[in-house]
């Protein structure tokens, strides 16, 4: 029982230190949450998959992600959903994990579900300090994408 009371205080503060900043603007324009949930599926299929050697090294590892300065990059694309990452720096190119572009649309799925149409949807854009951004939305080319 004691456990319970420590690790609720724990798990709040970790919640308010996070420093990404969700903005979930345009209901009309977010995907269901079955389709950005099937996102997230295939995205972490990539992460999770088993590390293998790549002749020409990291850059073609599907683990990993790269942009130059100040550009955006298509992550995933399926039934509906769409998911961008960007490397918001001017000066830097961006090198990182496809997990953390899976966390980070796992937060706009959390935090920024709403009811549109009927459907329960959810997207938005996640920023963080360190000059990258990811952002989920509706896309009807990525409609019939499995």
């Amino acid at each position: 029982m004691r456990f319970t009371h420590l690790a609720l205080p724990a798990a709040l503060l970790v919640g308010a230190a996070s420093a990404d900043t969700a903005n979930c603007w345009g209901k009309a324009l977010h995907p269901t949450t079955e389709s950005l949930k099937y996102a997230i599926k295939k995205m972490d299929e990539i992460a999770s998959a088993p590390s293998t050697f790549y002749p020409g090294g990291a850059r073609e590892d599907p683990k990993w992600l790269w942009l130059p300065v100040n550009h955006c990059e298509e992550v995933a694309c399926y039934k509906g959903a769409q998911v961008r990452w960007c490397n918001d720096d001017t000066e830097k190119f961006r090198w990182m994990p496809i997990q953390y572009v899976v966390d980070g649309v796992r937060v706009l799925l959390r935090e920024c579900r709403a009811v549109h149409d009927g459907e329960i949807v959810a997207g938005g854009m996640l920023t963080h300090p360190d000059k990258w951004s990811i952002t989920v939305q509706a896309e009807d080319a990525c409609k019939g994408k499995k």
